[in-house]
């Protein structure tokens, strides 16, 4: 799985981060885009997902909608 943490410096640690060397070949870096960067953005199986995080959400972006807030 692909996960983007919004808040940018969390990023999970485990099989499949971006540190780990046992795991990501050429080949499969290329097939993912991987890009090892402090951004928020990690890949984890989706057996450590479930044992690992208790709940999900998931937000549909409409590339067409902006909004301005004067706050």
């Amino acid at each position: 799985m692909h996960i983007r943490n919004p808040w940018g410096g969390t990023e999970w640690k485990g099989k499949w981060s971006d540190n780990d060397k046992e795991s990501w070949t050429d080949a499969i870096k290329k097939q993912v885009n991987y890009v090892n960067a402090d951004d928020g953005s990690f890949h984890i199986s989706l057996t450590d997902f479930i044992k690992f995080y208790s709940s999900t959400t998931i937000c549909y972006i409409n590339p067409d909608y902006s909004a301005v807030s004067n706050i």
